[in-house]
């Protein structure tokens, strides 16, 4: 048996469900190794003659599952020619995620409680400076052509300042202006990474990084996480065996909220360094600790001379909508990125850069601690929660960020997340955030973004279905 179709026959067994026809028993099985990850992008099946001999299924069976996949367009077919899993699968499923809605709750007696989603609100702040931008000083005007390439000045001034807050020693010429964090994580990934050299990051990761390596369609190196974060050690080792192209990191780790400590980190920015790696450290979450007392140290701070990209964004703290990022890196690259960015667009609003501008500088830290202390309040609720509950259940008080990681033994989290949506209550199984096969099974991943006593009602939801 290949071994496309011998996982194919584990992943069958594990969605095994005598309600289901035989082919659509199939496309689970093939479907969730894609939403996974343990089927690649780019992958080619067996045949229709060998899957069905291999599994001991009719032609016919495969026949229709291979059409119901095709339909939905998760693979594609020739005639002649063997299945191949889409290099936009993934990327497609992704979608389908966000456009999950309340109407597919079947129990019309509570309200959904929304934990899939890691953002918050617009703070007050942002509030105010959208609704009355005289407000802020200086005041923001609506002038000049409206075009920003290369970043309003006085946000590339506000980031550099930003930036040398934490350690990191910043000028202007090292700095660009993106439309958030993903934006600059795309542009990072697509200058560098290609099909010849590997990425290299963490075995459970934040969906957005798989739409961000999608087109260029790099291998991936799945660096193993324990409990406490990432194995530096066996990540550093790895690094080092594969030579991959990027390094790809998050300070606070997005989805399991552990801290990339700076002993972890000098193992892999040296392993990084031994083998030419380019670091992207993701601090978008960098100033929510939660568990712990501090920030996030920045990679670029522990060591000056690494080739690192920071990536950073107001996002997590001030509000998603306002759409801004930014990458810290060397002047060189830095020019390159502004350059590719121009192939893209002209630049994001200059009126939404000179405000976050002002509350970048004024009022980023101080939200940054009232948004900590309201997590660490819910993140509390949660852990109460499952410690109070009946169940195998184990949680921890994330280190940062807004994700905390439930992990759920005795429970198929696909399958609890489904019974959580007709229970009022929508969480992310930890298979839609991994980067090898099994990495996230058994876990949820839960967003802290309700008030405490939500957390709690959701919670509760939750354990009674599971």
């Amino acid at each position: 048996m290949s071994s496309t179709a011998a996982r194919l026959s584990h992943a069958l067994s594990t969605w095994s469900r005598s309600s289901d026809p035989l082919y659509r028993q199939l496309v689970h099985a093939i479907r969730s190794m894609a939403e996974s990850g343990a089927l690649e992008y780019g992958t080619v099946l067996p045949s229709e003659r060998e899957l069905a001999d291999e599994l001991h299924l009719s032609r016919n069976t495969v026949k229709a599952a291979y059409r119901e996949l095709r339909d939905q367009g998760w693979i594609e077919t020739r005639r002649g020619v063997a299945p191949r899993l889409r290099f936009d699968a993934r990327a497609s499923f992704a979608q389908r995620l966000g456009t999950w809605q309340p109407t597919f709750v079947a129990d019309a007696r509570a309200e959904l409680i929304d934990l899939a989603v890691g953002s918050l609100e617009a703070a007050p702040v942002v509030k105010q400076a959208l609704m009355d931008p005289a407000s802020i000083d200086p005041a923001i005007a609506v002038e000049g052509v409206g075009f920003s390439p290369d970043g309003e000045p006085e946000l590339v001034d506000a980031v550099v300042d930003h930036l040398r807050d934490d350690g990191v020693s910043a000028a202007p010429d090292q700095i660009v202006i993106t439309s958030g964090g993903q934006h600059a994580l795309s542009l990072v990934i697509g200058a560098v990474a290609g099909q010849r050299r590997a990425v290299a990051l963490e075995s459970v990761v934040y969906a957005g990084m798989f739409d961000s390596l999608a087109h260029s369609r790099a291998p991936l190196v799945s660096l193993p996480m324990t409990a406490d974060g990432l194995d530096a050690a066996e990540s550093a080792r790895l690094i080092r065996a594969a030579s991959p192209a990027i390094v790809m990191v998050t300070n606070f780790h997005n989805p399991t909220g552990a801290l990339l400590d700076a002993d972890r980190a000098r193992q892999i920015l040296d392993a990084a360094r031994d083998v030419g790696a380019l670091i992207i450290d993701d601090r978008c979450p960098a100033h929510l600790p939660v568990g712990v007392a501090d920030p996030a140290p920045a990679l670029a701070a522990l060591d000056p001379t690494a080739a690192v990209a920071t990536i950073g964004s107001p996002s997590k703290v001030l509000w998603g909508g306002l759409r801004i990022g930014w990458i810290h890196t060397n002047a060189t690259f830095a020019a390159h990125l502004r350059r590719k960015r121009m192939a893209i667009d002209f630049g994001g609003s200059p009126f939404l850069q000179r405000v976050t501008a002002s509350l970048l500088r004024d009022h980023y830290r101080a939200t940054a601690r009232t948004v900590s202390a309201a997590t660490r309040e819910r993140a509390a609720a949660v852990v109460e929660t499952v410690a109070a509950a009946s169940l195998p259940w184990r949680v921890r008080m994330q280190d940062g960020g807004l994700s905390m990681w439930v992990e759920t033994p005795g429970n198929d989290a696909v399958r609890l997340a489904e019974r959580g949506m007709r229970a009022g209550v929508r969480v992310m199984p930890g298979a839609y955030f991994a980067t090898r096969d099994g990495a996230g099974d058994g876990a949820v991943r839960l967003a802290c973004v309700r008030p405490a006593a939500q957390m709690r009602q959701a919670l509760d939801r939750l354990i009674s279905v599971a």
